[in-house]
């Protein structure tokens, strides 16, 4: 869809907008994109207040949507950074979209993509980087731990190579006695989090190294091409040597997702990408597994090109993703040889 690749998409709304609709401030005051639009971020401050009013019990913690999540850290971080106060959060979120997406993954598998996209959403608000420590699994629920990468406890021992022609003078991490933890701790079941986030002081934070507006401009306007090309590209126009290549593909899929998604769920938005290009779904299952076959005219071709195919035989690979399907494959011979028909 075209306006996608002009346009941002809000997670609050699930729309496309335009970018002015979602530039706020930082952790350094300066301005930068967030995932929601100022109207659904309006309406969710209004919702906190109402809900502080009813709700104003010490041992009741506020239920956070997820999309909102780095919205009310960036409040927060308005209120403490210019003091250099420390940060403190203690809160339940809530994403009701991975619940119902994921519902036939296993549970370990959901809390760790569910605590990865928190400490995201955190690192996206804090500016700080937020390293994985422990994890704990009891009966009810899966807890993570993740220390600030610039906390003192972090360093480890520098090692010298034994070349001294390959020795560095490399200048190590500024580390602080900041304390500086986010605790996840995921239901099992209903995949609500408790989250804490703890930071005695807001201390500078690590060298930023991500990508800048124009750079990222640049990938919409050119998000046919290969990543690699991209990145060539990019380089010969002087790109900062921080930004590296996997930075660079990430973005590309990020920013090219505009021309395929339709909507959060994977599965919705397959099918209405296929009904948008006249592709004839001839299967479409939820229960007990969502299960989904559709036409793609390569027969159409084949009768055309007047290609007789003598055999077709049908293989299977595995642990192919995330989510332990196995990954088919159409084999055909035509002409002595084989080829692979569809996947």
């Amino acid at each position: 869809m075209e306006t996608s690749l002009t346009n941002t998409y809000c997670h609050g709304c699930k729309t496309f907008k335009a970018l002015s609709e979602f530039m706020g401030h930082g952790a350094n005051s300066i301005s930068k994109q967030l995932k929601t639009c100022n109207n659904c971020r309006q309406r969710f401050t209004q919702k906190r207040k109402r809900s502080a009013v009813i709700n104003n019990q010490p041992n009741i913690l506020e239920v956070i949507d997820i999309d909102f999540l780095s919205e009310v850290i960036t409040n927060l971080l308005e209120d403490t950074s210019s003091n250099n106060q420390e940060l403190h959060l203690h809160c339940q979120v809530n994403d009701v979209n991975d619940v119902s997406y994921h519902r036939n993954s296993t549970n370990e598998y959901l809390s760790k993509e569910l605590a990865n996209k928190i400490i995201e959403l955190i690192e996206d608000a804090d500016g700080y980087k937020w390293n994985y420590n422990h994890q704990y699994i009891s009966k009810n629920n899966i807890t993570y731990w993740y220390y600030c990468s610039q906390r003192d406890i972090q360093a480890s021992k520098s090692r010298k190579h034994s070349d001294p022609s390959k020795q560095r003078d490399t200048l190590s991490m500024e580390r602080f006695d900041c304390e500086g933890i986010v605790k996840i701790s995921i239901d099992k079941t209903t995949l609500l989090s408790e989250v804490e986030l703890f930071h005695k002081n807001l201390h500078v934070r690590p060298i930023d190294k991500s990508v800048p507006e124009d750079v990222k401009e640049f990938i919409k306007n050119n998000i046919d091409l290969l990543p690699k090309e991209i990145y060539a590209r990019l380089v010969d126009k002087g790109l900062n040597v921080l930004i590296r290549q996997n930075q660079i593909h990430f973005w590309w899929t990020k920013l090219g997702q505009g021309r395929y998604k339709r909507c959060e769920d994977a599965f919705d938005s397959t099918c209405l990408w296929l009904s948008e290009n006249n592709h004839h779904i001839i299967l479409q299952e939820i229960e007990p597994v969502r299960a989904l076959a559709f036409e793609t005219g390569i027969l159409e071709q084949l009768n055309e090109l007047k290609i007789n195919i003598s055999e077709c035989g049908m293989d299977a690979t595995y642990n192919t993703n995330n989510m332990g399907f196995e990954l088919y494959v159409l084999h055909a011979e035509v002409n002595g040889t084989g080829f692979p028909l569809s996947y």
